[in-house]
């Protein structure tokens, strides 16, 4: 270890090492190769420079030699040796003399003493420093102290890069004296006092200004010579004169009031810039409008202040201007600490503007009805169709270029994106929209919208087509019930119904008109597909077309047979084995198979039946047939520890526990590509696992060219993972993957093994956390067989609110819209699984309104047609900040704020708030748009179909009770709580749907969804009950849950009454509902 230390200016250092013995391995410097005896140049910052030399010998033995050299900030004489010479400095003794560092004033504060002890014409005892030639205005900062007043001292000269003198000192017997066309006497000095000199010099003048302990001495003096730069300062006394003078300099000279750089953000200056060339030209296009200016100071010790086109600016700043088109003279004016101004100007030319001659459109809406055709900029005649109804119409045109001349809407003035409303007659109504552009150019764009005439009565429809398939019977206004049959292949049938005057027209819930064709999916079985036109006065007719789905016929899967049998000797660290599962018979419907370990710590399979090694054991493989659980072929596999981990010198503790590679991170524990995930494109996917000990992984995304930032997770960290996880109550476990932000990323993919998602069970999570939002996905999560391939990647990110359609963008606003997505080695798949919902929650920060009734946030989900759906579980939590919601298929979820109220709930202010939540959430239903009937009673079907949407409860259905009919507004929760155990019926496979629910029903089927919803209650006592004086009342099948309803506060009563053999008022109903969601 060595250290050394150099002045300012010395900028870099060569460094010569050389080897003892000829022969070696390698040999850098500073981390660069290099060969013994040969040169390195290092460079140096200001301050210490830590450099190494390595010399790796033949046998790989490394010798390291580290040289710290400080540069120290300035050739300041306070960092120099007292007595020393000045380091930086030129001395020259033609007569007797010394030239050393000295204490004065301080040891903190040295200068260097000249002493001339002798000499004669022609001799010189003098100290000088070049430096980088300096142009414009130039500060130089001295001090100078004589021990003497006698004799003649310079202190100091100055002189240009050429010798030719500038500012030139005497201090000349008691009398300070500067050159200005001849020696001038400034003021008389005394010996052993201090005096600061200042000189600022402006090299394209000519002239300079000198102060004395800060008094102007000099105005405008004329230089010695003819300096058009400063190059070098020297202190000296010359010929006979004799004695000593102290110099201190403890700053470079300096451009004085001057800009070290001047930018703007348009155009190039011209001339290019330079400190001292104080005018410029610069040209810009016409839509540059304003244009940024960043002057930078050259010494910022003299800044007093700064104007940049009459505005005060800081140093750095940049200052905005705006532009007028022509010539903008823009000064940039200094001010000194002593008042002195520079002024430097930029002239910028702005173009003219072109006219323009586009008059077209980039969009046109129309508030009701449709544009037909869609609207393109080219195509100038549009139609639409309204329902009587309808008196008015706003249309909202958007001119494609920034500037035009006028726009007009049916003859009124326009804006370009505003609405304009247009009254409508009965019949055709001809709007013209006629723009103008800058040039005069006109273009006419025609919207022809038919307002329906005034229709009062029954209406029919004139005409119902099906395709595939034929009406039975066949088609007549009269007849509202027709049946028809298609094959199995058939998955979708196009109903077009015809009307000719109607106030509205839906097939199967999706509004049409008349003419055009609606396609409906089949499910297998009957699907009973409403027609509903309705009149003017809101007189409806109803068809129904049952259409029945024949089922596909199925060929059985009948065995599987898994070859090899039995994998014995199969080591951690091996390579994978592929295993094959043999379908019986061959042409069996369904030949998918789910690939499965007993035991993924000792062996793990892949969706593709690929084994992997992962610690010793026995585990079974298993396929299954996805078409019956109850078929499957299996292969025994016995895991041997890794080579070298067992046998030889184990128990001595010799070779085998010490090796290298087998226990310190070699090839067998550390198994390169497995841990990185697959690579389906180029970018590189890492993933930086955390120690075993921990259930959370750290990965770090790679920024593709679409955005979007991918990372992957590999198969033996994550069952790391799960083996450092600890399981909760219920015996489940979660490990977290944690994506790192990547700037300009706007969706996130995380890839990984499928099998870790492909489980029997939900027994594992994986929560995946990124910068847009969190998803939790059970172990189970792709349990379903139609699913095939290695890895899953699953994407969060948001979606572009300006792609949705007008209605919903403006419902939407400015909320966030996230988009989640799921693959399978690259391909999209359609991902739905009822067994197993994610979780997903995302940062959101309300408005005041939105804080003020945050339970009104909700979430929505949108289709690809535009349309949406409450996702009943959406809520905010104010405590996180965060949205939450479960849901069981993939797509796109926006925030939504949604006031829902009814006219009818005044009078019910204890349940008025809960009946508003709820609807708001999509959980309860109002018997109209506008009504609820809170004293009514609720129907069976109803209740459930709540009770499902608020405990957020889904499965899959495989049947349900003979009096719900498939097609029906209920058919699916009352599946799902058949199939989930939350009820058995009445008996007879009935469930009696349409039928009210007693209190005491609704606590037993609440009570028996709490405890599968994963909430349930406490057990109460014939104490909570007592409370109530019609408690004998409750009936022996539904005492224990009443008594842990009441005890947990979900059900109360009236009066002291529960009334548990009346009927459940859908009042009652809605705060009923509204408990189970917030417990």
């Amino acid at each position: 270890n060595y250290t050394a230390s150099v002045t300012n200016s010395v900028s870099s250092i060569d460094i010569t090492p050389t080897l003892a013995l000829p022969s070696f391995q390698s040999l850098t410097v500073n981390g660069a190769a290099s060969v013994s005896g040969a040169v390195s140049t290092v460079a140096l910052k200001v301050g210490e420079n830590s450099i190494p030399v390595a010399v790796t010998a033949q046998d790989g033995t490394i010798a390291t030699y580290t040289m710290v050299i400080t540069r120290h900030s300035t050739d300041n004489f306070n960092l120099m040796t007292t007595g020393n010479a000045p380091l930086g400095w030129t001395t020259t003794f033609a007569g007797a003399g010394t030239i050393t560092v000295q204490d004065d004033p301080s040891a903190a504060d040295k200068s260097v003493l000249i002493s001339k002890t002798g000499g004669s014409i022609g001799n010189k005892t003098s100290m000088s420093k070049t430096f980088t030639p300096l142009s414009g205005i130039v500060a130089i900062e001295t001090k100078i102290k004589r021990t003497a007043t006698g004799a003649l001292w310079c202190l100091p000269y100055t002189y240009s890069s050429t010798n030719a003198q500038a500012v030139c000192v005497w201090f000349d017997t008691g009398n300070i004296k500067a050159y200005n066309g001849g020696w001038q006497t400034l003021q008389p000095f005394a010996a052993n006092q201090w005096y600061t000199l200042k000189y600022v010099i402006n090299t394209s003048t000519g002239k300079y200004d000198m102060y004395i302990d800060g008094t102007r001495q000099v105005t405008n003096g004329s230089l010695r010579g003819a300096a058009t730069d400063i190059s070098k300062i020297e202190f000296y006394a010359a010929d006979a004169n004799t004695g000593s003078a102290y110099v201190d300099m403890e700053i470079e000279p300096y451009l004085f009031n001057t800009l070290s750089s001047l930018e703007i953000s348009q155009g190039t200056l011209s001339p290019a810039f330079a400190p001292d060339i104080m005018n410029y030209e610069a040209s810009v296009a016409n839509n540059v409008s304003s244009i940024d200016i960043t002057p930078t100071w050259a010494n910022s010790s003299d800044y007093k202040s700064m104007l940049v086109n009459g505005a005060d600016s800081e140093l750095g700043a940049v200052s905005s201007v705006n532009l007028a088109v022509g010539v903008n003279s823009i000064p940039v004016v200094l001010t000194a600490q002593d008042n002195t101004t520079t002024t430097y100007t930029i002239n910028i030319t702005r173009a003219a503007a072109q006219q323009s001659s586009d008059a077209t459109l980039s969009g046109l809406e129309i508030s009701e009805g449709t544009l037909s055709p869609t609207f393109t900029s080219d195509t100038r005649d549009y139609t639409a169709s309204v329902a009587n109804s309808v008196s008015s119409i706003d249309v909202t045109p958007t001119v494609t270029s920034s500037v035009y001349q006028s726009l007009t809407v049916n003859g009124v003035p326009a804006e370009s994106g505003e609405a304009n409303s247009v009254e409508l007659a009965a019949g055709v109504n001809n709007i013209p929209v006629v723009v103008t552009a800058e040039d005069g150019t006109v273009a006419t764009y025609t919207i022809s919208v038919t307002r329906a005439a005034e229709q009062t009565g029954d209406v029919r429809l004139s005409n119902l087509e099906i395709s595939p398939g034929t009406l039975s019977p066949a088609f007549t206004s009269d007849n509202m019930l027709y049946e028809t049959s298609v094959a199995n292949d058939v998955t979708s049938v196009e109903i077009t119904p015809e009307a000719s005057e109607y106030g509205s027209l839906s097939v199967n819930g999706v509004p049409t008109v008349s003419g055009a064709a609606i396609s409906v999916a089949l499910a297998v079985g009957v699907n009973n597909i409403p027609v509903v036109v309705t009149a003017q006065d809101d007189t409806a007719s109803t068809y129904i077309i049952s259409v029945t789905r024949e089922a596909a016929e199925v060929i059985p899967v009948t065995g599987i047979t898994v070859t090899p049998s039995t994998v014995s000797d199969f080591r951690v660290g091996s390579a994978a084995q592929q295993l094959a599962a043999e379908v019986t018979p061959g042409n069996a419907t369904n030949t998918n198979v789910l690939w499965n370990s007993s035991n993924s710590l000792v062996a793990a399979v892949s969706a593709s039946g690929v084994i992997t090694a992962v610690g010793p054991g026995t585990a079974i493989i298993k396929a299954t047939s996805v078409s019956n659980n109850d078929i499957f072929g299996e292969c025994t596999v016995t895991v041997l520890p890794a080579e070298g981990n067992n046998g030889g010198n184990n128990d001595n503790g010799g070779n085998n526990n010490n090796s290298g590679n087998n226990n310190n991170g070699g090839n067998n524990n550390n198994n390169g590509n497995s841990n990185n995930g697959s690579n389906n494109g180029n970018d590189t996917l890492e993933v930086t696992p955390v120690p075993a000990v921990s259930s959370k992984l750290e990965v770090k995304p790679v920024l593709g060219p679409d955005k979007s930032a991918k990372a992957a997770a590999g198969i033996n960290d994550l069952q790391k993972a799960i083996g450092a996880a600890e399981a909760d109550s219920a015996g489940n476990k979660t490990i977290t993957v944690n994506v790192a932000r990547v700037e300009g990323a706007d969706r996130y993919i995380l890839e990984l093994p499928k099998s870790i998602l492909a489980a029997d069970t939900a027994a594992v999570k994986v929560k995946i956390e990124t910068p847009m939002g969190t998803i939790v996905a059970p172990g189970n999560m792709l349990k379903t067989g139609e699913i095939s391939g290695s890895n899953v990647q699953l994407t969060i990110g948001f979606a572009d609110n300006a792609a949705l359609n007008g209605d919903l963008k403006q419902s939407i606003g400015s909320r966030p819209v996230i988009e989640v997505n799921a693959s399978v080695d690259g391909r999209d798949c359609e991902w739905s699984s009822p067994e197993a919902p994610i979780t997903v929650s995302m940062d959101y920060k309300p408005t005041d309104e939105e804080l003020a009734n945050p339970e009104h946030i909700t979430v929505w989900c949108i289709d690809r047609n535009g349309n949406t759906a409450a996702v009943p579980s959406g809520r905010y939590n104010p405590a996180t900040g965060q949205i939450t919601f479960t849901t069981t298929y993939m797509g796109r979820f926006a925030v939504a704020y949604v006031n829902k109220t009814f006219s009818d709930i005044g009078r019910y202010s204890w349940a008025k708030n809960k009946i508003e939540v709820m609807a708001a959430k999509g959980i309860i239903e109002g018997t109209a748009e506008t009504t609820y009937e809170p004293e009514q009673s609720i129907k069976r079907a109803d209740f459930i179909k709540f009770l499902v949407k608020a405990l957020g409860l889904s499965a899959e259905i495989d049947g349900n009770f003979g009096d719900v009919k498939t097609g029906s507004y209920y058919y699916e929760a009352v599946g799902i709580a058949k199939k989930l155990g939350i009820t058995k019926g009445v008996g007879d496979n009935k469930f009696d749907p349409l039928e009210p629910i007693s209190r005491q029903d609704m606590m037993v089927l609440v009570e028996k969804a709490l405890k599968i919803a994963g909430k349930p209650v406490e057990a109460g006592s014939d104490s909570d009950l007592a409370a109530y004086k019609d408690a004998a009342k409750v009936s022996g099948y539904a005492a224990d849950a009443a008594a842990a309803l009441i005890k947990d506060g979900i059900i109360g009563g009236n009066d002291n009454m529960i009334n548990p053999k009346a009927q459940l008022t859908r009042a009652e109903a809605a705060v009923v509902i509204y408990n189970l969601y917030n417990k």
